[in-house]
């Protein structure tokens, strides 16, 4: 979902209303949002997501991940993350 699609969709709600994520569609879990933060992720072939803020820089992250920095680079999307 982009940042767009969101404020779309919450556009319907009070603006006074307490946010809550749900964590999974079966309701099993619950938490009040309390931010958001600008990153950058990696999504892997085999689904894992990684975060670039969580490596502090782009050089380590390629590092860690044994990956040539300038492909790392051209793999990263911008993402807002809620917390």
């Amino acid at each position: 979902m982009k940042v767009k699609d969101l404020i779309e969709l919450l556009k319907e709600y009070d603006e006074d209303a307490e946010v809550v994520m749900q964590e999974d569609s079966e309701g099993n879990g619950y938490r009040r949002v309390r931010g958001a933060d600008e990153d950058s992720e990696f999504e892997a072939e085999y689904g894992d997501i990684y975060f670039l803020n969580s490596y502090g820089n782009v050089d380590a992250m390629a590092e860690d991940m044994d990956m040539d920095v300038s492909w790392l680079l051209d793999s990263l999307k911008d993402v807002v993350v809620i917390y």
